[in-house]
């Protein structure tokens, strides 16, 4: 069963957490009538659906997470996104593997820059391989 909500919320914690609840599309009301189908559509086809207001990275001083704070905790998901760039894919890869679509691995990829403290993939890979070494 594929589930998807309709809020009057566009708010990221609300949306974060119905996608960790196991919602596949969280359709805020001010979504248009395209955008909507489009994402029904998505969704029937086995994607999930977040607005493009996730991909917009929050100020870090309004995230309120420190290294070390259960907010810098990656969830399961990010940790799979998190694996599949350390081995090379790209979003698009990540997203055929995983089933969801390229937009909602870019919010994952930008939610795991911003919990590491990168601004971008090439930032990332330098951090992980710092680490290995």
């Amino acid at each position: 069963m594929r589930v998807a909500i309709a809020a009057s919320s566009d708010d990221r914690a609300d949306i974060l957490e119905a996608l960790q609840a196991g919602v596949h599309a969280y359709l805020p009301k001010s979504l248009g009538t395209v955008e909507m189908r489009q994402a029904l559509r998505a969704v029937s086809q086995g994607e999930i659906f977040v607005p493009a207001v996730m991909s917009v990275l929050p100020d870090r001083s309004d995230a309120g997470s420190k290294p070390g704070d259960e907010q810098t905790e990656l969830i399961s998901r990010q940790k799979d996104v998190l694996a599949l760039i350390q081995s090379g894919m790209r979003n698009k890869e990540i997203a055929q593997t995983l089933n969801f679509s390229e937009s909602t691995i870019k919010v994952y990829a930008r939610a795991i820059y911003r919990k590491i403290g990168v601004r971008k993939r090439e930032d990332l890979i330098a951090s992980l391989n710092a680490v290995k070494h």
